[in-house]
């Protein structure tokens, strides 16, 4: 897929008949509610429609959370003093089409700077909890681990701390780490440290 850098993104994929066939009718069937006659450019938003509205709960789950997708909101884009909003991928959307997706099925609205789930929870539970997921990835975006860039979609959440240690399930001691290196961060052939800069380093052990 390729963004425009204009709000839009073109691709082309190829399927088995099968599928296409099946994403076709229902298409068509989505196409034919709101639409009085069936057209491509009514095919197109019925297609828009459809991955929206796809079940946030039957999605696949990677370290706890569902591939949602997470829009954050500063408070200042709701009260209409930025121009501008950003989904947890990075990339950049109106703060009507925020407000929009905020109300669409499968999306999260991150507000910042307003009330929202508690997010810490100390030694009260050993995982960590969907929302904390959320906000970890929010703030660390990637894998911690110095040179990986995996996104933080893709990674679980380890404790700084182990939690058997005493550590706290709480987003001060949580790091985002992809299974490669969160089986590293237990292995005990490797040395973990923790960077003033909130990245991970591993050193193979003499």
């Amino acid at each position: 897929m390729l963004d425009d850098g204009e709000g839009r993104t073109y691709g082309r994929f190829v399927i088995p008949t099968l599928h296409a066939e099946a994403l076709k009718k229902a298409l068509f069937a989505h196409a034919a509610l709101t639409h009085e006659r069936v057209t491509s450019q009514s095919l197109g938003q019925a297609f828009c429609d459809y991955i929206l509205r796809y079940p946030a709960h039957r999605l696949p789950q990677r370290g706890g959370v569902n591939a949602t997708v997470v829009v954050t909101i500063p408070l200042a884009v709701l009260e209409g003093r930025l121009a501008a909003c950003e989904l947890d991928t990075g990339t950049r959307i109106s703060p009507g089409a925020a407000r929009r997706l905020a109300c669409e099925a499968g999306l999260i609205p991150a507000v910042l700077d307003g009330q929202s789930q508690a997010l810490d929870l100390g030694r009260t539970r050993r995982l960590f909890t969907n929302p904390q997921r959320i906000a970890l990835g929010l703030q660390q975006r990637t894998c911690r681990s110095e040179g990986c860039d995996r996104p933080a979609s893709t990674c679980d959440a380890h404790h700084r701390t182990r939690w058997t240690d005493g550590g706290n399930t709480d987003l001060r001691d949580g790091v985002l780490l992809c299974p490669s290196h969160h089986r590293r961060a237990h292995d005990p052939t490797y040395r973990t440290t923790y960077l003033p800069t909130g990245k991970v380093q591993f050193h193979r052990r003499n």
